[in-house]
């Protein structure tokens, strides 16, 4: 006799019959938030439940507020709509169905072009495709029309390199590379004249490094260097990184470094000839500027070798420095400024002792002048001040 299964248990209970599938009757419109029957919605095999997101009350008065033009109410059924226009994308006006072709996928059953439209893009020649002829090894051809080279084999050397192509090199030479920089350098100059909208405030760019410094985060753009030729005015990495970049290039090859520097100003002597005695005035005329008891010790040291008189004055013999001259009340210039008169300068009380210890003082050029003039007397200009000559 055969021996009977074990009973199947289904949550801990036996089970008698099989479960009733759930059949879902409602539905959310995804519009109006609401929950409705699946009646509510139109057909449309690919949405959930086989039905459309919106129900049929939200799409009508959609349509309502927003009616499509290619709809025109036929004269027959007013209460109809029927389509009965559409507009070719290629010339932008409406048309009657008729005057499209029949394409199932088309919108309305009807192509996209009209058939005008179509024929004539139909009897337009097509685009040929630019054959490049083959370029012997080391070789390459620019792809650019306007190539300065007529389609010419060039030396690879002539085109950039690039990761991204086969060959390793860029298909534009660098003759029509820097043609069309130069090009677009010029535009910008006209369109990035206005450095205040260039670096306008609040405005923030991204480094296009992946290690930056910043950790690809969005900096102001008064962060980044100008570049005209770019397409927005700015180099693309920031101030740090390119700093960074260019001293670790400058370590890494000190030689063509060098060499860089070398060609430059042999190509550039005068300039060079003319930076070298602007920036040594420069940095002579900050020195005097902040040693000013230094410079003139020294020059009065080689003025009085020159001359012979007696000189055994140290720096400390002009300090302190007086800010106002002791004949004419003036201040003092120790800077060099537009107006000699009012230059410091250093003074003998007594000219025949020299300059030694407790005969100098510092006076205006203006003064000084004015002593060695012998028609002229300090003393009648400040009475007050009984200056001895």
């Amino acid at each position: 006799m055969p021996t009977p299964s074990a009973p199947v248990y289904l949550n801990n209970e036996p089970f008698t019959e099989e479960p009733k599938a759930k059949i879902c009757t409602y539905k959310e419109c995804t519009l109006a938030g609401i929950p409705r029957p699946l009646d509510n919605f139109h057909h449309k095999k690919r949405g959930l439940y086989g039905r459309s997101q919106w129900c049929k009350t939200c799409v009508s008065a959609y349509r309502k507020l927003h009616p499509d033009p290619a709809y025109i109410p036929d004269e027959n059924t007013p209460t109809s709509k029927v389509c009965t226009r559409k507009t070719c994308p290629f010339n932008g006006e409406p048309q009657p169905l008729d005057n499209f072709y029949s394409a199932k996928s088309g919108k309305y059953g009807r192509s996209s072009w009209c058939k005008t439209c179509a024929l004539l893009h139909l009897k337009r020649p097509p685009r040929q495709p630019r054959v490049l002829r083959p370029a012997p090894e080391g070789f390459k051809i620019c792809c650019t029309k306007m190539c300065p080279h007529k389609g010419e084999a060039q030396p690879v050397d002539n085109f950039c390199k690039s990761h991204r192509q086969s060959d390793g090199h860029h298909h534009t030479c660098k003759d029509c590379v820097k043609e069309a920089t130069l090009n677009r350098k010029q535009r910008n100059l006209v369109k990035f004249s206005d450095r205040s909208i260039l670096f306008a405030e609040g405005k923030t760019k991204i480094c296009s490094r992946s290690n930056c410094i910043h950790g690809g985060k969005e900096q102001p753009v008064t962060d980044y260097y100008q570049h005209i030729p770019s397409y927005d005015g700015l180099s693309p990495e920031c101030k740090d990184c390119a700093n960074e970049q260019n001293s670790r290039w400058c370590r890494e090859n000190p030689e063509k470094v060098k060499q860089g520097r070398k060609k430059y100003k042999e190509n550039n002597a005068d300039k060079m000839k003319d930076y070298q005695h602007n920036y040594h005035l420069q940095v002579k005329r900050k020195f005097r500027i902040e040693h000013w008891p230094e410079t003139k010790i020294s020059q009065i040291r080689k003025r009085s070798e020159r001359k012979g008189i007696p000189f055994n004055l140290e720096v400390i013999d002009l300090l302190p420095l007086p800010d106002y001259c002791s004949v004419f009340g003036v201040r003092l210039d120790y800077f060099g400024g537009s107006d000699r008169r009012l230059w410091a300068s250093v003074d003998r009380v007594k000219p025949y002792l020299g300059y030694v210890k407790g005969n100098v003082r510092v006076i205006s050029l203006a003064a000084n002048m004015a002593k060695m003039d012998s028609e002229l007397d300090v003393t009648v200009l400040r009475p007050e001040l009984s200056v001895s000559l």
